[in-house]
């Protein structure tokens, strides 16, 4: 198992009839975004970083730009775990990572991340 750190940003506008969610996930050196229609699988992006400091400077400044859009927290920061044969799939920074091994990354931060409530 690969240690992640991993958080959600959600954007809602019901006059422009926007609902939408911004993922991030940190590993030992690879960045994984996914963005999506709330409820959705929607799109990945792997990046691979020379170290776990860049990893993280990229996370935080990515969190920062969807905060200045209006996006708010709906899952904290949260640890959680990722299969080797799913981390060594996606550690090159491929794109054409499969689809079950991109849904089984999200759900486990969904199941470790507890959904946050705002009033």
């Amino acid at each position: 198992m690969v240690r992640a750190i991993g958080w959600e940003l959600h954007y809602r506008d019901v006059s422009a009839n926007s609902n939408k969610v911004y993922r991030v996930i940190v590993t030992h050196r690879l960045l994984i975004t996914n963005y999506a229609k709330y409820g959705a699988l929607g799109q990945f992006q792997f990046q691979a970083l020379p170290s776990l400091a860049q990893v993280r400077d990229r996370a935080v400044r990515i969190t920062t730009e969807k905060e200045r859009k209006g996006y708010r927290a709906s899952r904290p920061v949260t640890e959680f775990e990722i299969a080797l044969d799913d981390y060594s799939e996606v550690c090159d920074g491929d794109q054409g990572v499969q689809r079950h091994v991109r849904q089984r990354i999200l759900d486990n931060l969904l199941a470790a991340a507890p959904e946050l409530t705002h009033d």
